[in-house]
């Protein structure tokens, strides 16, 4: 987290105000346009 200064992934998480498991979507949605997804059928883990 050094690019933006915060301390932890859970207080940058908390500033742009997105849950891990959010972010994790929208990332697949960007893959998935590009067509570079492999097949994420398991949960995401919990990273707090």
């Amino acid at each position: 987290m050094k690019i933006s200064g915060h301390e932890s992934l859970r207080d940058f998480y908390r500033y742009i105000r997105i849950t891990p498991e959010e972010a994790a979507n929208l990332v697949q949605d960007i893959w998935a346009k590009r067509g570079n997804i492999i097949n994420m059928d398991h949960p995401v883990k919990n990273v707090y």
